[in-house]
């Protein structure tokens, strides 16, 4: 067996380290998952969506000719999950699901506002009332962090090699890599490591983003054991400018040829930057208690009754920190005149168990039901006095999970929680989804989601260089949600609609005075969406249609009330079928709105209504190719700003990337 995509891995990983900027510079198969509950799930570059897996194209001439049998796997054999997701083909398709999902994220954007720069904040356009508490992760940082939970697991028949990479704005690069290898049937390791160094066209807009993580999962031949493991290290790290000045702002929205250079445009901080750190550890396993022989197969057993045992070790640490003090803060007050260290910190700790038991009688029968208990840590690396330099809660509760498939056209998923905690109260969380298909390739899908949860740590307590910043907000209440949702697949006619109808009350949020506040009343949100996929031979149009609002408080959420995107592509065989085109363009579309602006300090939304953004079309042309398992695609981004220019914004304060060529790449290596 050949190690040579190993070495591959390991050079190109030190390949992505290079040019990190140091802090100074910058300032359905369910897993045995336990209820770890659905959380917001950071997408893998190797997700097959809706595309279908295509061949190896493992041809017999590229195996040594002998007498013995030659094996040839297929793409099948390359499986990787989740905890608590089913298990997915690694995905080799040339399809518009991969194109829009070929960016850092690893996910489809619709529903967002890109930065400037790579590695800058999501701006979201849509509410996501599935987001969990993920200690102090701050909004800015959330959609580049990845839990423990996410972490991927593999199952490959040949050592497997992954590279994924986008380049970087003004310079510098993305690059996802990975290398894993089964060493038998029942064991698998895999190293992952993500590098993102970008300069943006903007001052102050440098991004250094690292995640190492190695995952195992092990399993002895009967299943009687099942471990997954995984120890992991992420950091993210941006220079925070605040966005341009007013004049700067005015200019671009003028078209001053004398900002062309968009360096030459002020920002409003100079001196400034934010750093999150996270590091973790997580163990999951199972152990059969009782051994019963399988319906189907009289010469195997199973073991419908498991112990389990879930282990979660996370330390965090958020900073920002400012080399001098900031002209654009000079009417706010200094906890300390004389000191001449402007640095804020704080970290956070968690340790969960979970101890608990599974059953599982076939494979249309998965129940899982145990007792949590779970130690969180707050604390201020440089206490001030102003509020209490650290916080501990305790919560003891119950978890669940339900996978019930009652025939091949009804199943329901089901997942609840209930935590009591000693400071920040009691926490419940119930979601359900019934999915139940009446006519072959028609399905009707319909939920429910009830919880309550305390607001963002990040919110309910801090302690800040400067005096206004300090705040205790444990007695907040927690924020209540219901949700309700149906969606109607029609796979004849390539077409989806959903429907959500959400109340939020005590929404917690940063007014534009800077302050931390709960809404008196309840949001009531509703949205509906509809995606439509047509194709007339070789030519293909992908389209998809969001309508949202807000009956009830929309200033505390203001969001666009229509989204629209569109595809229109020419897709087809060249090379006597040796290779693969993609031809188009895609245009992508919010209507105008108040959006909030991102207080670096906290890296959280601000209200404002002082400049909206929306209500231009972001137009981007593209030309994809796809040889064998590797994807190249070509993107000219944004090339309404030839035709619109100053109309872009990024926030009220920052405009959005300006038009760019973009160069992607997404290459498979099965020995």
């Amino acid at each position: 067996m050949s190690y040579k995509h190993f070495f591959a891995f390991l050079l190109i990983l030190g390949l992505g380290s290079f040019d990190a900027p140091a802090w100074g510079q910058i300032l359905e198969d369910p897993v045995s998952a336990g209820a770890e509950g659905e959380q917001w799930r950071r997408p893998s570059a190797m997700d097959n969506g809706f595309s279908v897996p295509d061949s190896m194209g493992m041809e017999q001439k590229d195996r040594p000719s002998d007498s013995l049998k030659v094996f040839n796997p297929t793409i099948k054999d390359y499986v990787f999950w989740q905890i608590n997701s089913p298990k997915q083909v690694m995905d080799t398709a040339l399809s518009i699901q991969s194109y829009y999902k070929q960016n850092i994220y690893n996910r489809d954007l619709f529903g967002y506002q890109v930065g400037s720069n790579l590695g800058l904040p999501l701006n979201p356009l849509v509410y996501d009332i599935d987001h969990p508490n993920l200690g102090i992760l701050p909004a800015g940082k959330r959609y580049l962090y990845l839990a423990p939970e996410q972490v991927e697991y593999f199952n490959v028949k040949t050592p497997t090699t992954h590279f994924s990479f986008e380049n970087g704005v003004k310079e510098g690069q993305f690059l996802q890599t990975l290398f894993t290898h089964s060493i038998h049937a029942n064991l698998n390791y895999a190293l992952q490591f993500n590098s993102l160094n970008s300069r943006g066209e903007f001052q102050r807009q440098n991004t250094d983003d690292k995640n190492f993580r190695i995952s195992v999962n092990y399993n002895t031949p009967s299943r009687r054991y099942q471990l997954y493991t995984n120890v992991m290290s992420q950091k993210m790290q941006n220079e925070e400018s605040g966005g341009v000045t007013p004049e700067s702002l005015i200019a671009f929205k003028d078209n001053d040829e004398l900002f062309s250079n968009r360096q030459r445009m002020a920002v409003n901080l100079m001196s400034s930057a934010s750093q999150f750190k996270s590091k973790s550890f997580y163990l999951n396993q199972t152990f059969g208690l009782f051994k019963h022989r399988h319906a189907q197969d009289s010469t195997q057993h199973i073991y419908p009754l498991k112990l389990k045992h879930i282990l979660k070790i996370e330390a965090q640490e958020l900073a920002f920190k400012q080399n001098d003090l900031e002209d654009y803060y000079q009417n706010w007050e200094l906890t300390n005149a004389q000191s001449t260290e402007y640095l804020d910190k704080k970290k956070f700790s968690t340790i969960k168990n979970y101890a608990g038991v599974q059953y599982q009688w076939s494979e249309r029968l998965w129940l899982d039901a145990g007792a949590v208990f779970k130690t969180q840590n707050l604390r201020f690396e440089n206490p001030n006095g102003l509020t209490d330099d650290s916080y501990t809660n305790h919560q003891l509760g119950v978890e669940g999970l339900l996978k019930f498939e009652l025939s091949e056209r009804l199943n329901l998923n089901a997942n609840a929680e209930f935590l009591q905690g000693t400071a920040w109260g009691t926490e419940y969380n119930l979601d359900a989804h019934l999915k139940f298909e009446p006519l072959k390739n028609y399905a009707v899908v319909a939920g429910a989601k009830i919880g309550s949860r305390y607001p963002s740590i990040n919110l309910l307590a801090n302690q800040s260089f400067y005096k206004d910043l300090n705040f205790n907000h444990f007695d907040f209440n927690n924020e209540n949600y219901q949700s309700i949702y149906g969606k109607l697949i029609f796979a004849p006619l390539d077409l989806e609609i959903t429907a959500r109808i959400a109340n939020i009350l005590n929404f917690t949020y940063i007014g534009a005075d800077f302050n931390v506040a709960q809404s008196a009343n309840a949001l009531n949100y509703f949205s509906v969406n509809a995606k439509k996929h047509q194709q007339f031979q070789k030519f293909h149009l992908d389209a998809q249609v969001q309508y949202q609002m807000l009956t009830a408080n929309e200033d505390k959420l203001p969001l666009p009330k229509v989204l629209a995107r569109a595809a229109f592509y020419y897709q087809n065989d060249i090379f006597q079928k040796n290779a693969q085109i993609m031809l188009g363009a895609s245009a992508y579309y919010y209507s105008l709105f108040n959006a909030r602006n991102l207080l670096p300090n906290l890296n959280e939304w601000q209200l404002q209504d002082q400049q909206s953004i929306g209500n231009y079309p972001y137009v981007d042309i593209f030309a994809n190719l796809k040889v064998r398992r590797m994807r190249i695609y070509l993107r000219g981004e944004n090339i309404g700003a030839f035709i619109l220019p100053g109309k872009y914004l990024y926030t009220p304060k920052q405009p959005a990337k300006d038009f760019k060529i973009q160069i992607g790449i997404n290459w498979f290596l099965f020995s």
